[in-house]
């Protein structure tokens, strides 16, 4: 038995301990041999490893490099799977691994593999990162790679000296070369394979990132392999985080996608990070490449800097983390308050599907958060409970002006485009807010359920205000509610204790969830209460202001709904 086969044997028998996303992708792996669409060639995933064994010496070594099982594993059933006409199955490799794994001497030995082992004529192949210093480091050992051993140097020239530019092979035209961001004259570049160094750096919307991942359209089977340590955008809508998020669907099944292999070494979510048993789930290298001692000194520094706390998780065991200082709220905590764990990765489409329906006719107090001019606005239901122990329910909604939904996506970095498809998001005509289409959604709402009262901001509110009258919206319902420390203070924390205490139940929206960990307060320094801070331009929160508006006006003495006491009869015979 190969050692790949092996250890995807162990990792599912746990004889190796794994954390789940790899537990997965090797059951993925196991129960794809039994699929007729699709086939395994073993020695072509042998065939990678063996050439990299043979020729590829690591820095400062005389022998060729040996590949540790978890490698060998990746690279087997990664050039294994072949579809019916022959060629490679997957075209894009996730691999996120904590740091100091190894994993910058495989990306070179797999770009000179690219170059003149993997049957491509006229190969282009490209080692990029988000600078040229760092897409270099990761060339240069290809480089040093191809000096070491006498074969590659004979088969391989390098064009320039101190920098060498580029490395070539003269019989089929084959090209590996380094790219950085900005390298817009690369944009006709025919790509056979390309490796994106630590993809966590990587911004959405990123030329580079669309040169590569469509430029090997016209290829037999061209190669993506994005490799990367956890980053620090957590929830967020960074273009790695996008990444980690898909390749944990499609482990899951909740997509299908044949072309997407994810590898992601990880601790589980209820894992102690503390425990250093846990921590070769994210560094399989443990025991081959260092020992558990490196880690114990690298976690023993990072307490007495708690600074450093979030760098050492993020680094030595890549566990994701937010960037964002002095949040709200943690964004731990709001997950914890969906109504269906995320831990079963529920779908929010269907979750907000399904309390539409079930809430229909319920008691609910709405208020509204409105854009200036081409920003996003937001309405929010909040819906008290009516009998003890039932939770505070809350449905979002979202308007952004259809004009600038493109460039605002690039712009801010933000999957405005992707939440508009996905019905999270109603684009609005025109290159501002129409108050109309909000105007629309309101009388639609107070027609599907019992809405006591709307509650807004005089700022920019005036145009809507006007609408809903002429329609025939009741003005009764109509209540002012000025974002002023006064009036915001009390609503704040009343908000926060709710999901602390997990009393508040909601669909994991992803607008709102994102909104959520943008969320930072502004403090009146006289009296230390708390607004929503709404300077910072591209980190919207309009529809957390909207949620505590409308938690406001429902927890106001005048309006509370006492809940219903639940009661059991029992009788006797």
């Amino acid at each position: 038995m190969s050692v790949a086969q092996a250890y995807i044997d162990d990792v599912l028998s746990g004889k190796v301990l794994a954390g789940q996303w790899i537990r997965k992708a090797c059951l993925r792996h196991q129960k794809d041999l039994t699929r007729t669409d699709i086939w395994f060639d073993a020695e072509a995933g042998e065939r990678v490893i063996d050439f990299i064994q043979t020729f590829c010496n690591p820095p400062n070594e005389t022998e060729p490099m040996k590949l540790m099982p978890w490698q060998q594993a990746c690279l087997y059933i990664l050039f294994g799977w072949k579809r019916p006409d022959g060629y490679r199955r997957f075209r894009r490799l996730y691999l996120e691994i904590a740091k100091k794994n190894g994993k910058t001497g495989l990306a070179a030995a797999l770009a000179l593999y690219f170059l003149i082992a993997d049957g491509e004529q006229s190969a282009r192949v490209f080692i990029a990162a988000t600078a040229l210093k760092q897409a270099r480091t990761c060339f240069k050992e290809a480089v040093a790679m191809r000096n070491r051993n006498a074969e590659l140097k004979e088969a391989i020239a390098q064009a320039g000296n101190e920098p060498v530019l580029a490395l070539y092979v003269a019989e089929n035209g084959s090209r590996l070369s380094p790219m950085a961001r900005g390298s817009d004259s690369e944009d006709g570049a025919v790509v056979s394979a390309a490796i994106l160094d630590e993809l966590h750096r990587w911004k959405t919307g990123a030329n580079l990132w669309s040169v590569l991942r469509y430029g090997g359209r016209t290829r037999k089977q061209p190669l993506l392999v994005a490799i990367t340590t956890a980053g620090s955008s957590a929830g967020q809508t960074s273009l790695c985080w996008a990444e980690h998020e898909y390749g944990q669907r499609v482990l899951d099944g909740i997509v299908t996608d044949d072309e997407f292999m994810p590898f992601i070494f990880s601790l589980d979510p209820k894992d102690d990070w503390k425990d250093e048993a846990n921590w070769v789930k994210a560094n399989p290298s443990l025991g081959h490449l260092f020992d558990l001692e490196t880690i114990r000194k690298e976690y023993t520094e990072a307490q007495g800097k708690p600074t450093s706390l979030g760098e050492f998780k993020r680094y030595c065991l890549n566990i994701w983390t937010d960037e964002a200082a002095d949040p709200a709220i943690e964004l731990a905590k709001w997950d914890e308050c969906c109504r269906v764990p995320l831990s079963s990765y529920p779908s929010p489409k269907r979750l907000r599907e399904e309390s539409l329906k079930e809430l229909a006719g319920r008691i609910c107090f709405a208020a509204a958060d409105l854009a200036p001019k081409n920003d996003t606005s937001a309405l929010v239901l909040v819906f008290p409970p009516l009998t003890k122990g039932e939770k505070w329910r809350i449905i979002p909604f979202f308007w952004i002006p259809n004009a600038n939904i493109e460039a605002r996506s690039k712009r801010d970095r933000v999957h405005y485009d992707r939440w508009h498809e996905e019905g999270f998001l109603t684009a609005t005509e025109g290159d501002i807010t129409d108050p109309r289409s909000i105007a629309q959604a309101i009388i639609e709402i107070n027609q599907k359920f019992d809405l006591k009262e709307l509650a807004y901001d005089a700022a920019y509110s005036e145009e809507l205000i006007r609408m809903l009258g002429e329609a025939g919206f009741p003005m009764q319902k109509f209540v002012q509610f000025p974002q002023s420390h006064v009036k915001m203070n009390g609503p704040c924390n009343e908000w926060m204790r709710k999901i602390l205490r997990q009393e508040l139940a909601h669909d994991n929206d992803p607008v709102l969830r994102w909104q959520v960990g943008n969320l930072r307060w502004n403090t009146q320094k006289a009296t230390g209460f708390i607004k929503p801070d709404k300077d910072k331009k591209r980190e919207k929160n309009d529809g957390c202001v909207a949620m505590i508006m409308a938690l406001g006006r429902a927890t106001d003495p005048e309006n509370i709904v006492k809940p219903k006491q639940k009661f059991f009869y029992v009788s006797s015979r």
